[in-house]
């Protein structure tokens, strides 16, 4: 099993998430216009089942723009992500500690809200959203 990290960002008042996997980035340098989704990874913890789910997105925010083709299976007990274009890579994730990893993010963003007053652009219903519970 892989281990998971969200690091959570607000560049130019959207909010972005840098990914660690085993506390290494995932290389992009072959499609640096695919940035991660902070929307798809929280949808990936509420979904079970087998799906297409673009974690990594087109920096347009649109994954059908890049031709991102990538699909997630989620269980009770594992999360994996299976990409296959732009980039090819399958990485599988202990379903508890993706959750403990995306509510780090969650603290993580709510402190550069609240402590450090960084200016959010991005739709409140959305903010709202990615700060509720699991």
């Amino acid at each position: 099993m892989n281990t998971i990290t969200f690091v959570p960002d607000i560049y130019k008042g959207s909010i972005e998430v840098d990914i660690f996997i085993d506390d290494e980035p995932i290389d992009t340098k072959k499609a640096n216009y695919i940035v991660p989704s902070p929307g798809a990874i929280r949808a990936s913890l509420e979904h079970l089942g087998k799906y297409e789910c673009a974690i990594y997105t087109c920096s347009c925010g649109n994954a059908e723009c890049a031709g991102i083709e990538m699909e997630v299976l989620a269980t009770e007990k594992t999360i994996a992500w299976k990409m296959t274009h732009p980039l090819k890579f399958f990485y599988s994730f202990d379903y508890d500690q993706y959750a403990v990893a995306y509510e780090a993010f969650q603290k993580g963003l709510q402190y550069l809200l609240d402590v450090r007053r960084m200016k959010c652009t991005d739709r409140p219903e959305y903010v709202r959203w990615l700060l509720e519970p699991l």
